[in-house]
């Protein structure tokens, strides 16, 4: 089964520059049903993450015991549909230069964006003395450009693969993880599964009032 939209960390550096970039699309994460906020006015609804690698943004990390020079990336969340009204369907629209067809508006298989390059326009926001690198726009490359492979292995996670028993990927970044377990399908589950809610600790990294897509790389 596939992630089907329908119509109806780093922290401690530098934010990523301003501008245009080649990215990649190396991630795809099904992140359930997130709670809503009651002083914010906004309902509980289904997300999705998209997660980015940018070629031209390097770092250098100790992985394994050894340092390696891997694409900084930069992330972006969506309500999982393709409605009107829904950010995600005009930031697909834009990268796919073309708007849906009815026929894809009855499902669009988001796999199909996995390993996808386009541009990306990064903007800056300031929040509580931190400066978060966001994504205003995805638009396709520029007629001529090479397309590139991703570097970082490709992550697809869907909680309609999972089946009776949701098993959070290590790989994932642990604020996705904390994510996914504090949606209404992992809670829903553990509690069949006779496991107890996640804790505090476990959840540390959720800030249900702030934008994931917020979170500095």
């Amino acid at each position: 089964m596939s992630l089907i939209a329908k119509e109806n960390s780093g922290e401690g550096f530098e934010p990523i520059p301003t501008g245009v970039h080649h990215g990649l699309c190396y991630g795809i994460v099904d992140i359930g049903t997130q709670p809503g906020n009651e002083v914010l006015k906004y309902a509980p609804s289904h997300k999705v993450v998209f997660l980015y690698e940018i070629p031209e943004e390097r770092i250098e990390i100790e992985q394994e015991g050894r340092k390696v020079n891997l694409p900084r990336t930069v992330s972006s969340m969506y309500t999982l549909s393709l409605g009107k009204k829904a950010k995600l369907r005009p930031m697909l629209e834009s990268w796919r230069g073309r708007p849906f067809t009815e026929a894809e508006l009855e499902g669009f298989d988001l796999k199909n964006v996995l390993g996808a390059n386009g541009l990306l326009n990064i903007i800056h926001t300031k929040k509580a003395d931190k400066t978060y690198a966001n994504i205003s726009s995805v638009s396709p490359l520029m007629k001529g450009t090479p397309k590139r492979t991703t570097e970082l292995p490709q992550i697809f996670f869907s909680l309609a693969e999972c089946g009776d028993r949701i098993v959070v990927p290590n790989t994932l970044p642990d604020w996705i993880k904390a994510k996914i377990m504090q949606s209404a399908e992992y809670v829903a589950e553990q509690t069949r599964q006779g496991h107890p809610e996640p804790t505090d600790d476990q959840l540390s990294n959720v800030n249900s009032d702030i934008d994931p897509s917020e979170v500095p790389f």
